[in-house]
């Protein structure tokens, strides 16, 4: 239980921890851990803030004080930092693709980006008024998603801030929280007339109601580490999971009676955690275990080893392989322990008794407490008798530009050679080492590696070893590795063009093979306090380097600026170094006032003077013609840039 707390935000975060947030007057923003160990924060965060939001963002968790109409960041070692200035009340939040956190505001709505500097975009446009946008998620299409409770629709904002919503196959009931499936998907959850919706990148939505009990009013979603969707029913005083097809299932043992579960997030433990808003507390639930794909290796003419990555999700689990010629299997390998940790683990089995040039059908199959998952399909197929044995193995040495493929070759008493297979699709295209090379003719495995240089960073490459003998040709299967993303590049530029209210400033960005966005930050110090443009452009996924620029407008005159070019991937931010310019001196502004005061030997003298940031004096002239002839002394004039009345008195 949390001590005054009414917790109801939660994200995965710092320290692979769970964080926490809560709507109370007393504010508090927490973190437990796989332990549930708590630790509660709250120097920092004034008032009644009502904080409704929280997730991973730039140098810390960000979450949002609605009361307050206010985004904060809470680093790792609890440094609160508080930035206002929002038009309205900000409700959910996420980290976004341009290395900034973008948030919903209610009441006449918008959707706001915070760079990690501080400097705010609200955008409007696009955006049915008055539509109570809540939750907001990035989604794999590189763009952001959020739910419209009033105006029932689901909204995407590009990173440059065009909106889109979407309500056609949206009948059910109200969009509270959206999250990002492991399908390519989003999934929100709907309440009102409840319903667990799904949106494609493409806007097309699907509803689902079978399954929710009576009284449902799903709130919190995310993705479960099972490869399915878990979601909060306060409604109902359950917990929910969804399946990628739309199969739902409800949990309630083990809930207090008015638990009120709100938000919900994925733990590092593979356990689900929620925010028991009513209870005052957080709680845990355990999720199936989790089974990537089978892979095959020392495949001869009667044998096979089949192996598997299963995580036990902090739950004791035994694994088995179903195997068979159909996809009915038929066999199955012994059961095996995979253990009750976190993090996966290897499952292996071998298989035996296995006919000669014959395609076989194999999965896996992991249980622990809370149910059993079933992984995909894997087909395999013998080899011919006498044939040689070829393994595709992982990548290793995988960097930017460069990887090893590696290979494990039997020749199976007959001489053998070998060739790996490698290109950015499954035609390969190029061969390594050219013309193959010896395994030898011995009946033992072999070892066998090729280095590969010249590779783009950020791509992916597929490969296979192919081994032939005098009994036959062999192709292990196909292994895929990814080059490591490097950050984007960003060179900071010149200025040009420069008058006394204008500049151009420019700079040069490769995006290294990973989508990327850029902005220039800039001001008059080098904390900078401004972006242009408003919202990043877009660099592309290129590799080669590219000239960008920016208009400035509306400067200050003889102003020294600060300036620099900033890329964002999910390779990292990069920030150009600092440069600067000095706007040029311009004239001063004088305006000539009315005169006041006037009698048969006197007037008083007004006028307004702005140096517009140079050191100037200023006088008034003045005689019986427009030729004047007489002149007041000369007054100094601030050179803030700013107004400055003038004024004497003539006399005689």
């Amino acid at each position: 239980m949390l001590s005054d707390a009414n917790p109801h935000a939660v994200a995965a975060g710092l320290g692979g921890e769970v964080w926490f947030a809560h709507t109370g007057s007393s504010p508090v923003v927490g973190r437990i851990n796989a332990a549930g160990a708590i630790t509660t924060y709250t120097n920092g965060i004034s008032g009644d803030p009502k904080i409704l939001g929280i997730a991973e963002g730039p140098g810390g968790m960000w979450f949002t004080e609605a009361k307050k109409k206010t985004v904060a960041r809470i680093t790792d070692a609890a440094a609160i930092t508080e930035f206002d200035g929002l038009a309205d009340q900000p409700q959910g939040i996420t980290g976004g693709p341009d290395g900034s956190v973008w948030f919903t505001e209610a009441g006449k709505g918008a959707i706001g980006r915070l760079t990690s500097g501080g400097a705010l975009t609200e955008v409007r446009s696009g955006l049915t008024s008055n539509a109570n946008a809540l939750s907001i998620t990035r989604g794999p299409d590189g763009n952001l998603w959020f739910t419209e409770a009033a105006a029932k629709r689901i909204g995407r904002i590009t990173p440059q801030g065009v909106i889109t919503e979407f309500n056609a196959g949206l009948v059910t009931g109200k969009p509270q929280e959206i999250a990002a499936g492991p399908d390519g998907n989003l999934w929100f959850t709907e309440s009102g007339n409840a319903a667990i919706g799904r949106i494609t990148p493409q806007g097309v939505i699907t509803e689902f109601t079978a399954g929710l009990p009576g009284g449902s009013a799903p709130q919190g979603i995310t993705a479960g580490p099972d490869g399915h969707l878990y979601f909060t029913d306060p409604g109902a005083n359950a917990i929910g999971r969804v399946t990628t097809s739309g199969a739902i299932t409800t949990f309630t043992a083990g809930l207090p009676a008015s638990a009120d579960p709100q938000g919900i997030a994925a733990g590092s433990d593979g356990a689900l955690w929620f925010a028991m808003e009513a209870e005052g507390a957080i709680g845990r639930i355990t999720a199936l275990p989790t089974v990537g794909d089978v892979r095959d290796a020392a495949v001869t003419s009667t044998t096979a080893t089949v192996s598997a990555p299963v995580t036990p999700n902090s739950q004791a689990t035994t694994y088995v392989f179903e195997y068979g010629t159909t996809t009915a299997y038929g066999q199955t390998t012994s059961s095996s322990s995979a253990g009750s940790g976190a993090v996966e683990q290897p499952a292996t089995a071998a298989l035996t008794g296995l006919s000669p040039s014959t395609t076989y059908h194999v999965r896996v199959v992991a249980t622990n407490a809370t149910g059993t998952t079933t992984g995909a399909d894997h087909v395999l197929t013998t080899t011919a008798a006498g044939a040689p044995s070829a393994t595709t193995e992982g990548a290793t040495s995988v960097a930017p530009t460069g990887a090893t493929i590696n290979a494990t070759v039997n020749p199976q008493n007959a001489a053998t050679t070998y060739r790996f297979e490698w290109g950015t699709d499954t035609s390969y295209g190029t061969d390594v080492p050219l013309g193959g090379a010896a395994a030898g003719s011995d009946g033992t495995d072999h070892a066998v590696s090729a280095p590969l240089t010249g590779l783009l960073p950020n791509r992916t490459y597929h490969f296979r070893v192919v081994a032939t003998s005098s009994g036959g040709t062999t192709a292990g299967e196909d292994r895929t590795f990814t080059t490591t993303a490097l950050a984007p590049g960003a060179a900071t530029g010149g200025a040009t063009g420069i008058t006394g209210e204008a500049a151009s400033i420019a700079g040069t960005t490769n995006p290294r093979g990973s989508t990327t966005l850029y902005r220039f930050e800039w001001g008059t110090t080098a904390a900078y306090d401004r972006v242009a443009p408003a919202l990043d452009l877009s660099a592309g996924d290129g590799h080669g380097d590219q000239q960008v620029s920016q208009d400035l407008a509306g400067l200050q005159p003889n102003t020294t600026y600060h300036y620099r070019l900033v890329a964002a991937s999910d390779a990292g931010t990069t920030a150009g170094a600092d440069q600067s310019f000095t706007t040029a001196a311009v004239a001063p502004a004088a305006s000539t006032g009315d005169a006041g005061g006037v009698t048969e030997t006197t007037a008083a003298l007004a006028g307004l003077v702005n140096g517009r940031n140079s050191a100037t004096t200023a006088r008034f002239e003045w005689g019986t013609t427009t030729a004047y002839g007489n002149a007041t002394a000369a007054t100094a004039v601030a050179d803030d840039g700013l107004d400055h009345p003038l004024a004497d008195v003539l006399t005689g």
